[in-house]
């Protein structure tokens, strides 16, 4: 059985707001449906736009800073 969210339920899983979920589905971003007037979005859609999102984390070591001294 497929699970449907709301854009109100969608927009507190993401701890974001309503215009914002309204904002990537007018983009053509989320995936949605339209059922009896209401807008639904399906939870593996939902599942697959946010592991397209995932950015890994990639440990790159900064250059040490050399602190200057200076003379008076």
């Amino acid at each position: 059985m497929q699970e449907y969210l709301t854009a109100k339920e969608l927009a507190a899983r993401w701890n974001c707001g309503l215009r914002t979920v309204y904002d990537l589905k007018d983009h053509g971003k989320l995936t949605y449906y339209k059922l009896s007037g209401c807008v639904r979005f399906e939870v593996s859609d939902i599942e697959a736009y946010e592991k397209r999102g995932r950015v890994e984390a990639v440990f790159e070591p900064r250059p040490l800073r050399v602190m200057r001294r200076h003379c008076k």
